[in-house]
């Protein structure tokens, strides 16, 4: 099972459920990914991955970094300024993304008219959970939730790049059902 901390200074509802419903059009059982945040975390287990969004240094952060997974990753949000000092204690594979034009996993355009839809870019080859390597290339991804953000969108399409998931199924234009409600 592998294991994602999720750690933002917001809801992390939309960025949980779009994972799932990436991995589960992949054909990735989704039962076969945690994902939670720090709180909901078990301190005894490592993780495989840390997703770092909107965050505020603090010695709960340094925490979970420390108890990520040797051969882990860790997910930046490279855009994010109080990220930009963060030590890692041990090797992980770094994978940034953003709209900066040096992220790993980046957006070449975003269509927002009744639905998110983003037209995904690796930047440069890495390596997933699995040992397989994604290479560059441009892929579409697309939800019927409004609310979604473009960073939401990335650090999804990221963790599910990590977790296995492939992006022939994304480029095909499947068409990603509403993941979050607002009730």
């Amino acid at each position: 099972m592998a294991r994602v901390v999720l750690i933002n200074d917001g809801n992390l509802e939309p960025i949980k459920l779009l994972t799932k419903n990436l991995c589960k059009t992949s054909g990735i059982n989704s039962d076969k990914i945690w994902i939670g945040d720090m709180e909901e975390s078990d301190d005894n287990i490592s993780s495989d991955i840390i997703v770092l969004n909107k965050i505020n240094p603090s010695p709960a952060l340094t925490k979970a970094m420390k108890k990520t997974a040797d051969g882990g990753a860790v997910v930046l949000n490279s855009d994010e300024k109080n990220i930009a000092g963060i030590r890692m204690f041990k090797p992980v594979k770094l994978i940034t993304y953003g709209l900066n034009p040096k992220s790993s996993v980046t957006a070449s355009s975003i269509d927002m008219d009744g639905r998110i839809s983003v037209q995904c870019c690796i930047q440069r080859s890495f390596e997933n959970l699995l040992g397989d390597v994604l290479e560059p290339q441009e892929f579409l991804v697309s939800s019927g939730d409004i609310s979604l953000n473009v960073y939401d969108v990335l650090a999804a399409v990221s963790v599910s790049l990590l977790c296995g998931a492939s992006v022939k199924n994304f480029s095909r234009g499947y068409a990603l059902l509403p993941v979050y409600s607002h009730v």
